[in-house]
């Protein structure tokens, strides 16, 4: 053990901490001191040290697909495409169902008193307020989107879309469409197939799985590749990308680039959609979701 650390130790395990940081740093030893203090005693986040406790069970939801909002709130699609919203308690609350749209694809629950659905079938999206009642709905035909690849609200209150038709990122404000706030230059990377995105401050995150997860700044230009390929689902919380990928949940840390992997309640394999919120997982099991919280 290096000297300095062993002294500091051993004096201090005697209670004597002036003696320890006097004989460890000299005249400078304050800002060390509590630099060690603070490496020792105060937590880091720990993926492997992570533990779970059962929150609530939700039975038999026939839920085919869930998004959820940073207030814990549940959306569940069910085969049908209907939508079912439950509380932060996991209980129902509201519903709603279009069956004239055709196949739910995306619930961006980024903002709850915002919510956006997409219909890719007949490039509809629909913004919904906390009560899943919509209060806008936008065709993207009449605003001249060939064929929209991948949608989500942004943290702004403005809307991405990926044209795969002409391979540009495209912003909107919600309340103004016919209005592009920004349109990205002809992107060199070709025959994209997105299967998610989402908005973080001003970073847009598209998954491509054979290529890696695309990111860009608030004008759509291209940032980087994250080099994550094969990735089931994604999220960004803070600095950090959670990714399902070969049935186990990944911490990808955005500042340090390293991955490690997310420990999971006992009996929880990972073989399907999963979700993290403010200190809760969220588990679906066959048509079922299960919550679960710190410990």
């Amino acid at each position: 053990m290096n000297r300095t650390v062993f002294s500091f130790v051993f004096c201090v395990s005697r209670g004597r901490f002036a003696d320890a940081c006097r004989k460890a740093f000299g005249g400078r030893h304050l800002p060390f001191c509590l630099l060690l203090i603070a490496y020792c005693v105060l937590p880091t986040a720990d993926c492997n040290g992570q533990s779970w406790k059962i929150f609530k069970k939700n039975d038999s939801l026939n839920c085919r697909y869930f998004a959820t909002d940073p207030l814990n709130n549940i959306y569940v699609v069910t085969p049908k495409n209907d939508l079912l919203k439950y509380d932060q308690q996991g209980f129902f609350e509201s519903q709603y169902a279009n069956r004239r749209l055709g196949r739910l694809a995306v619930v961006d629950g980024t903002s709850p008193f915002k919510v956006v659905l997409w219909y890719p079938d007949f490039q509809t999206i629909l913004l919904m307020d906390a009560a899943v009642n919509p209060i806008v709905t936008l065709n993207l035909n009449d605003i001249g989107v060939g064929r929209a690849a991948a949608v989500a609200f942004g943290d702004d209150g403005n809307l991405w879309i990926f044209d795969g038709t002409t391979n540009k990122l495209l912003r909107f404000a919600v309340e103004a469409p016919s209005v592009r706030l920004v349109e990205s230059s002809l992107l060199s990377v070709n025959g994209l197939q997105p299967s998610g995105m989402t908005v973080r401050g001003n970073v847009v995150y598209m998954n491509v799985p054979t290529r890696g997860i695309l990111t860009f700044d608030r004008f759509g230009k291209l940032l980087r590749t994250l080099d994550i390929r094969n990735a089931e689902t994604f999220q960004v919380i803070d600095n950090q990308l959670f990714f399902k990928q070969n049935n186990q949940l990944n911490r990808f840390h955005l500042q340090t680039l390293t991955t490690t992997v997310v420990k999971l309640p006992d009996g929880v394999k990972g073989e399907q959609q999963m979700r993290l919120e403010r200190n809760r997982l969220f588990v679906q099991r066959g048509g079922s979701i299960d919550i679960y919280e710190e410990k």
